[in-house]
């Protein structure tokens, strides 16, 4: 049944947010959305001359993703923040940045080209 989960989820959400993140939640309760939750792999540590250690979360990033099932797809990354280990929680925070928008817009590479193809 995981294998089955895996293919599924490999046909929403585009393969390159996947070899970072892993879904921690499918929220299907609304009627017009569909919001998928993505954390962080905790194994992503950042580049860092120094130790770093797990400090929390930074703010969670929306995407906006193809349509499924009728209901607006967003995806909900949630990326890790790190810190120097054994230095106080007010130090410098190191985190991964990732690439995964079209400039200026909140929507996956992917559906803004799909919808950019609509405007020429």
């Amino acid at each position: 049944m995981q294998d089955l989960l895996q293919k599924f989820v490999k046909q929403l959400v585009p393969e390159d947010i996947l070899l970072s993140f892993d879904v921690v939640d499918i929220d299907d309760s609304s009627p017009t959305d569909l919001i998928i939750s993505l954390v962080e792999k905790s194994d992503l540590t950042p580049k860092s001359k120094n130790e770093l250690v797990l400090n929390g979360f930074l703010k969670e990033v929306e995407l906006t993703h193809f349509p499924a099932n009728g209901r607006v797809c967003y995806l909900r990354l949630k990326r890790r923040r790190w810190k120097i280990k054994n230095q106080p929680d007010i130090s410098e925070s190191f985190y991964n940045s990732y690439d995964y928008t079209v400039e200026g817009t909140k929507a996956t590479k992917s559906f803004g080209a799909f919808l950019k193809s609509f405007g020429k």
